[in-house]
Parts: structure tokens; sequence; C-alpha cells
């Protein structure tokens, strides 16, 4: 096996969806809200909401007072929306699969405390991936401290090197940084494009 550790994406490899989809038809002028100011690169609340400067509570609360939504209706659409998250099944097969072969596997993502209170449980990534890393619970996103979550990672694997250590990422922010610490990394666009590398470098 080329590869001892590896670490997954989540957004854009292990899922696609978004946040409050279902707004999208019942109040389109909330969700356009809710896609220009919270997740537009130019307000950055996305952003102090993956670093854990806010919570999901008080971006709900946001919306709310923007939109005129309540805060409950927010709350349902929210899980609603992470419920419908198209998983890459295919892709946490492979996950287990190398873990029979004592390759170690983590899940590092830029995310929200709504992937800790939701989305873990909701799509049982804990009962894959032995070590989850969440950008929120740690005050930085992946590309920023020199990869620190890479290194916590890392750590909690019981790994001290990032010799022979693989990520599997669409950002080229993370993949760069990852680099630069000495793994390897694969661009991920569909696990179409993914399959055959996968099939010559890690089954």
């Amino acid at each position: 096996m080329k590869y001892q550790t590896v670490f997954f994406d989540f957004d854009g490899v292990l899922s696609q969806g978004y946040f409050y989809s279902g707004l999208k038809k019942d109040h389109p002028l909330a969700y356009n809200f809710i896609e220009e100011f919270v997740f537009g690169a130019a307000s950055g609340v996305a952003d102090k909401w993956m670093r854990g400067q806010l919570s999901l509570g008080q971006v709900n609360e946001l919306v709310a007072k923007n939109t005129g939504l309540d805060v409950s209706l927010l709350e349902n659409h929210l899980q609603e929306s992470i419920a419908r998250f198209r998983i890459e099944k295919r892709l946490l097969d492979l996950a287990k699969k190398i873990q029979q072969n004592s390759v170690k596997v983590a899940l590092v993502t830029n995310n929200a405390d709504a992937f800790n209170l939701i989305t873990i449980k909701q799509h049982g990534l804990d009962n894959i991936f032995p070590v989850i890393i969440n950008s929120c619970d740690y005050g930085c996103l992946k590309h920023e401290n020199n990869g620190y979550l890479f290194d916590v990672a890392m750590q909690r694997l019981g790994k001290n090197s990032f010799d022979g250590s693989l990520l599997i990422d669409d950002s080229a922010k993370a993949r760069q940084t990852f680099k630069q610490k000495g793994g390897q990394v694969f661009a991920f666009t569909t696990y179409e494009n993914f399959e055959p590398w996968a099939k010559e470098n890690l089954v």
C-alpha cells in the first residue's frame, strides 16, 4: 500500500448539498439572503461560522431578523437540508475498505457547528471515521496556521509524520497546504474521475 494515512474532505468530496436548500422553493427571498449574506464571501459570516466565532443559533437569529422567518422554521429547514445531502457512499465504502488494510483514515473539514450537531450522526460518519476534525472546534480553516487541523488529525491518528499521507480534497488551498507539510494530494472533482486513480493507488 502506497499510503499509510488518508484524509478525506467532506463538502464537495464526501457530500454534495447546501444548507437551507428547501427555502429556495418555499421562501426564495430568504434563500437569496442566506446565499448572499451568510455564504457570500464578502459578508464573512460563513467563515466566522466555520471558525466557531458564530453559532448555529446566532446564524438562525441573523437570518430570522433579516427575513422575518421564525427561527424554528429555519432550524427545521437546516435539518431537512442536511438529511438531503447527497453522500458519496462509494467513498465511504473505500474508507472502510482501506482501513481493513491497516490504513489510517480521518475526515478533516471546514465546517460549522451544525456538522457536529446534526451531520455526523445523520449520515453515520462517526461509524466510519475514527477521527473527525471540524474547523469550528479549532478556530481556523484547513489552509490556515500552517495546516494546524491536519497536525491535529495526524496526532489523533497516532502518527508523527506526513510521509505516506494523502489528502483527497476539492480545495486548492487545502491541497497546497497539505503538500507543504510533506503529504500528497488528489484534486477531487467527481468520483468517476477519482475511481481509476484510486484503483491503481489505494485499493
